[in-house]
This record gives C-alpha cells, structure tokens and sequence, in this order.
C-alpha cells in the first residue's frame, strides 16, 4: 500500500495542497472492534475519508455506516479488488482504478440497488521512478520486474529477459536503481486470462511509462487497449510461447525502427495520462464531486 497510500497523499498534497489538506490516519483493523468503533465515533465532522483497500476490507459495515454520517464524502477505493467481493454500505464514492473496472461498477449499479457513484483513480506510478533518469540503451533490453510467481516466465522466455524482483520493499528499492538499464518490459502475468469480475491497474505498462520503455502486454488485460490502442506493435493475444518469443522476437530485430518508434509514441501518451498532475486532477475531480 506505499503507492496507493503513501504516494498517492504525498502527490495529493504537493499538487492540491493549496486548496486541500491531506494527512494520513491510522484506523484500527477489525481485530480490536471496540477501539474500530471508538475511532469511527471520535473523527471529527465535516472530513472526507479515503479508505484504503485494507481499510475498506476492514471496516465493519456498522463503523461504516457510522462514519460517512460525521464526514462530508467517505470514499472507498477497490484497486485489485473483486467487484463480487467489494464493500458496498458507507460509501459516498467507490473509487475505480481502470476504465474497465469502472465501467463495469456502473454496469453492475443499474441492475443493483448500489449507492455511492463510481469513479475513476487510475494508478499512481511509483514515486521513486521520478527520481530516476532514463537516458536510454544503445540496444534491445528486455526485463520482467515484479513479483517472480506471478509473471508468464517459462524456461524459453525466461531465458531472453532479465529479471528484477519486485516483490518486497527492500527488493523494489533495488530494482528501481537498475531500471534504467532496460528499454523493453515483459507484462503478461501468469493469471493474464480475462476474468469478468476482476480488474487490475496496468502498473506495469505505467512503470514502463515513466521508464521510457516499450512494453510486451497481453491486449485482454484490462486497460491495454484503451492505453496503447489496437494497433500498438507488441501486443499478444495468447501466452504461447511461440506467439510471445516471435513478439520479442521481432522487437529485438526492430529495435530502433519505425515499429519501435511508433510504439514509443504511444508509450509517451500513457505517461501524460498518468503523470503525477493527471493524478491529482482525478483526485480534485473527485473532491469536487463530494461539493468540497
């Protein structure tokens, strides 16, 4: 939760911190009950609140409910989350992190009795990217960085990219420093087959973004499309190793080309999307909403 957290109220601040005053707070989890229900019953009125997936899994419906009657907008955010698991009671807002998540939330809204509005918050990337320069390489380098068990990495393509591990705070620290050394990130996941109800973020194709990257993306994951378009040159439509190793396979051999370059362009677009000013407008957008 550093990103969606941390990040994200730190950018808040630096962005909207004339208008605004964005803090941290620390909520009990429902495992000590009485001191969640105490927290709930002793906020001050007139606050807005953005609960945390973990704090939105964690607040009782009760506390809930009990806290968006003291606050002027109680906003619960569903990144990664299941739309059949999510929390529903207490809500003013639910926020969505990808389009398709939002569009499904709104679908799901007209044929359930659903209050609070549906909106968007697209990822933030990772903070410590923006410390980083990235001058490029001279030649095709292609890396996987993430959480290793997750990744679509059998032995034939694992063997044609490096791997970063990204799986822990002190790990990602390290992979972020050697990020700059790369120019081509491998996004498919093993669990890249459509899911109707779950959507995740496209974090990946964000962090290779901001990294000045090309990317190796799978077009049903949620979001791609709608980022990089139909036609961006490195998409797959399946996790076969043929399809994919002949894709790296022609980004290697094209590096540099009108493919690659017409690729970057792209890639520039997805970072003005989520730059940090873009981010922060969603968030006064959402403010807005609430009449603050």
């Amino acid at each position: 939760m550093i990103m969606r957290a941390h990040q994200l109220c730190a950018l808040a601040q630096q962005h909207l911190g004339e208008d605004y005053d964005f803090r941290l707070l620390r909520m009990p989890g429902q495992s000590t009950p009485g001191l969640q229900s105490l927290w709930a019953r002793t906020r001050p009125r007139g606050g807005i609140y953005f609960m945390t997936k973990v704090c939105t899994r964690a607040l009782t419906t009760e506390n809930a409910l009990r806290l968006q009657a003291k606050a002027d907008g109680v906003i619960f955010d569903h990144v990664d989350s299941d739309l059949r698991d999510i929390r529903i009671p207490g809500a003013d807002v639910h926020l969505c992190c990808s389009y398709d998540m939002l569009a499904a939330l709104k679908a799901r809204q007209l044929r359930e009795s659903i209050p609070g509005k549906p909106m968007l918050l697209l990822h933030n990337a990772d903070a410590r990217l923006y410390d980083q320069s990235f001058p490029g390489t001279d030649h095709f380098s292609p890396v996987y960085c993430g959480t290793e068990s997750l990744g679509h990495l059998p032995d034939p393509i694992r063997a044609r990219m490096d791997i970063l591990d990204g799986s822990g705070v002190a790990s990602m620290e390290e992979a972020i420093r050697r990020l700059p050394n790369y120019n081509f990130h491998y996004c498919l996941r093993s669990d890249d087959n459509p899911d109707d109800e779950l959507y995740k973020p496209f974090t990946k194709g964000f962090t290779a973004a901001v990294c000045r990257s090309n990317v190796m993306a799978h077009r049903e994951t949620s979001d791609v499309v709608e980022f990089l378009g139909e036609d961006y040159p490195y998409l797959v439509s399946s996790l076969s190793d043929q399809e994919v190793l002949d894709t790296l396979d022609r980004a290697s051999l094209g590096f540099g080309g009108a493919d690659w370059q017409r690729g970057m362009e792209m890639m520039r677009s997805v970072e003005d999307r989520i730059s940090p000013s873009a981010i922060a407008a969603q968030i006064k957008s959402i403010l807005r909403e609430l009449g603050v």
